[in-house]
């Protein structure tokens, strides 16, 4: 009756079943939970829920390992809301503190469950930071936070003073303090520490400690030889303004100490002016080396390796000498007195076999820095040499650059530049017979201009005026071969327009030098009985 009212067919009561409709399960459509008939239908949430389950993602419920018992967290509410989370102590434990946010999920993880992190200092690095009683950061305390305190609260917490810093709680100094400020004088740093204070400035005066060398009333100072707070330890010489290295690790105290601890020097010679004295190779004596040792030595047994800073004072190292700097045995072989400081010294076999060009055969001077350097080769011509670079910039330059053969190079002008006399059209060489030996022309060829006029006065006698030859384009304009060598064939215009007297109205002859030198056009003379007796 309670489905069939009206004794009729009726609708069903789902909310009298075993699976009543509630929250999101309320619907009027039957067939949407139904659609394979009413016998059998599964009240398991993952029947129906299965695909939102795999779907989630805040937080991954698959990831995580969630239970896909939906109803274990979630009500029938819309949008799975609200949502518990009784499985929260299997991920991260609340407890003390925490515990009264449990059902405050926001507080933690602000609507992101996914990055959610599951240590302290994850949520707790602000307070770590910024605590400085004691200054957790100065002091360098580990962030594991749950190492001192507890989820019920910061105070009170513990520190393992023992085990992380230093042993008060056992030991000799159980018993000896009564609060933190005896021992940590700054109460607002506890990173500063002090030993000698009411506890144990009478100790930096008593006889036991006098004489030790470096030491200093610090508690850096107390610590290296009593680390453990005891007061029998070992003095820890590598905590000391000398520590104990190489060949000196390991040596007996006497050895150093032999008039006791107050006043041992430290510096090398101190110690070491034999070895100093005594060496040969090289005699540090002979040569003025520096007593300091440690300048060229570690403390390394055999003194060795050592390097050399002052080398450049003796032999500059440079060019391609720099890379060999460090390998010492290539140029001493192990002896170190006499090693030459001369090229010759150590090239000499280069020298003596170089065939491009001979050097032997040509007698190049030794010297060999005359013409390389320690980086590369250069050739420093000098006038005395066998043929001068002069003039045109090619001859300074390219005549070392271009060819690969140095041995058979002619060294007259002809012998690299006969094409170019061969072929120069302005003037033609061979119609006005100018002399094969270019250096006849001129000593400083630049760009074939002949600034000298040792042979020009065959063709055209220049002075006065025009004695100035080295700026012949004034008067050829570019064209050596159409040039005329007669006056008028220049100043044909200064004849026509001279009028003072006018020289055309009175038939003057176009011969200027008949009157005019080259010097000047006055002053001038004038054959008058001739021209009118």
């Amino acid at each position: 009756m309670e489905c069939h009212l009206a004794g009729i067919l009726g609708s069903f009561n789902h909310n009298t079943s075993a699976f009543p409709l509630t929250g999101g399960h309320a619907v009027n459509d039957c067939n949407s939970c139904h659609a394979n008939g009413y016998a059998n239908t599964s009240t398991v949430c993952a029947s129906c829920h299965t695909n939102n389950y795999n779907q989630t993602t805040n937080p991954n419920h698959t990831g995580i390992g969630i239970s896909n018992d939906c109803a274990a967290c979630h009500t029938t509410g819309p949008g799975w809301t609200p949502a518990a989370f009784p499985t929260h102590s299997n991920y991260y434990v609340l407890e003390g503190a925490h515990a009264g946010i449990g059902n405050d999920c926001a507080s933690c993880h602000q609507g992101n469950y996914t990055n959610t992190p599951n240590t302290c200092s994850g949520c707790h690095i602000d307070e770590y930071n910024q605590t400085n009683d004691p200054a957790h950061a100065t002091a360098q305390f580990p962030t594991t936070c749950a190492d001192c305190h507890t989820q019920s609260s910061w105070t009170p917490a513990t520190f393992n003073h023992d085990g992380q810093y230093f042993p008060i709680y056992s030991g000799q100094h159980q018993g000896e303090w009564d609060q933190c400020s005896d021992c940590h004088t700054n109460p607002g740093n506890y990173a500063v520490v002090t030993c000698t204070s009411s506890c144990h400035q009478q100790n930096s005066t008593n006889n036991e400690h006098q004489g030790v060398g470096g030491y200093v009333y610090t508690t850096e100072a107390c610590l290296a030889c009593h680390p453990d707070g005891n007061s029998a330890g070992s003095f820890n010489h590598n905590t000391s303004l000398f520590p104990l290295t190489g060949g000196h690790a390991g040596t007996d105290c006497a050895s150093c100490h032999t008039n006791g601890y107050a006043g041992t020097p430290s510096d090398c010679a101190s110690c070491h002016i034999s070895n100093y004295n005594q060496s040969a190779n090289p005699s540090h004596t002979s040569l003025g080396l520096s007593n300091d040792c440690a300048g060229c030595h570690t403390t390394a047994p055999g003194w060795a390796p050592a390097t050399f800073a002052v080398h450049n004072n003796y032999y500059a190292l440079q060019g391609a000498h720099i890379a060999i700097a460090s390998q010492c045995v290539d140029c001493h072989n192990g002896n170190y007195n006499t090693t030459p400081n001369t090229c010759d010294g150590c090239r000499i076999d280069n020298y003596n076999q170089t065939t491009n060009p001979n050097h032997v055969a040509s007698q190049f001077a030794t010297t060999c820095q005359d013409c390389h350097t320690q980086t590369a080769c250069s050739f420093n011509i000098r006038s005395d040499n066998t043929y001068p670079l002069t003039g045109c910039p090619c001859h300074c330059f390219l005549l070392c650059a271009m060819p690969s053969e140095y041995t058979n190079t002619p060294n007259t002008c002809e012998g690299c530049h006969q094409n170019n006399y061969s072929q120069l059209p302005i003037p033609t060489m061979y119609p006005w017979q100018f002399p094969m030996t270019v250096q006849a022309v001129t000593l400083q060829i630049q760009d074939w201009r002949l600034p000298a006029s040792q042979f020009i006065n065959n063709y055209y006698v220049l002075k006065g005026t025009y004695s100035w030859a080295d700026q012949c384009a004034t008067r050829h304009n570019g064209n050596y071969n159409t040039t005329p060598n007669t006056c008028d064939g220049c100043h044909i215009d200064n004849y026509n327009q001279t009028t003072n007297p006018n020289h055309v109205a009175s038939q003057f002859a176009t011969t200027c030098q008949d009157c005019h030198t080259q010097t000047a056009w006055v002053p001038s003379t004038f054959d008058h009985n001739s021209t009118y007796p």
